[in-house]
């Protein structure tokens, strides 16, 4: 279940320089009491349930929420019917249990590069494709005190290997990055960078579940939304997150 951490002067989680305002109530999202049942694979990704929308290509694309603390992740669904066969995808917000940390099928696309969420938890979330929402379920929105992020196994083999796709990063200005945007009450917005990989004169990236502070977005974040900026349109843009925490009165 999603864990409620702390109430009053009370912080949690690296946060004691950094008190909730009185009165409020931290609540970490941390994917473990999602309302979705994950299939046999270790991953929900949307379901065709519910009204579809037709597509230009013939598909039907679904959209799909689950909630997890205060929050609800949204992901887009679509599913078409060629010639006898099936075909499926998704953009938006996963959930995923797999322990796996390589990828070498596409069901991999689930894995993080740690083989848990955060603190050897079971669930985490998948983040694929820029334009990807999470919405804060607090009237008036709420404070994002701060989120975890991992890179996703699909990303990081493009970084440490390449493929056809996209070469592997080995030259100054290789890059992916997750921005991180808020959209508050009033209609203002701000956002954050986090660097998941980058070459320079050597390779950096992420190598475990990195505390991100959100707590600059002020105290009442309505959405979030999720985009990646990357050196070349091959780079796959996925990244992974976990234990969201949410301060709200």
């Amino acid at each position: 279940m999603a864990a409620v951490c702390g109430m009053l002067l009370t912080s949690c989680d690296g946060f004691k320089d950094n008190p909730m305002p009185a009165g409020s109530v931290i609540t970490i999202s941390d994917f473990e009491d999602v309302n979705v049942q994950l299939n046999d694979k270790g991953f929900w990704s949307g379901e065709a349930i519910g009204e579809g929308v037709d597509g230009d290509w013939g598909e039907v694309t679904y959209a799909c929420k689950a909630t997890t603390g205060l929050l609800t992740i949204n992901v887009n669904y679509s599913v078409m019917d060629m010639g006898g066969y099936s075909y499926d995808w998704w953009g938006g917000i996963a959930v995923s249990n797999r322990t796996g940390k390589e990828l070498t099928s596409m069901d991999d696309q689930y894995n993080n590069i740690v083989g848990s969420g955060v603190n050897g938890s079971n669930n985490f979330g998948v983040i694929y494709g820029s334009g990807s929402t999470i919405d804060v379920n607090v009237e008036g929105g709420a404070a994002i005190k701060y989120i975890y992020v991992a890179n996703s196994a699909y990303t990081m083999q493009n970084v440490l290997v390449g493929d056809g796709y996209s070469p592997k990063f080995a030259n100054a200005g290789d890059h992916i990055t997750l921005i991180i945007k808020a959209t508050r009450a009033d209609g203002t917005t701000a956002q954050k960078e986090v660097s998941l990989a980058e070459y320079t004169t050597a390779l950096s990236y992420i190598t475990g579940w990195q505390q991100v502070d959100l707590s600059e977005f002020g105290s009442n974040v309505t959405k979030l939304t999720f985009d990646y900026d990357a050196h070349n349109s091959g780079v796959p843009l996925y990244a992974c997150i976990d234990d969201i925490a949410v301060s709200a009165k």
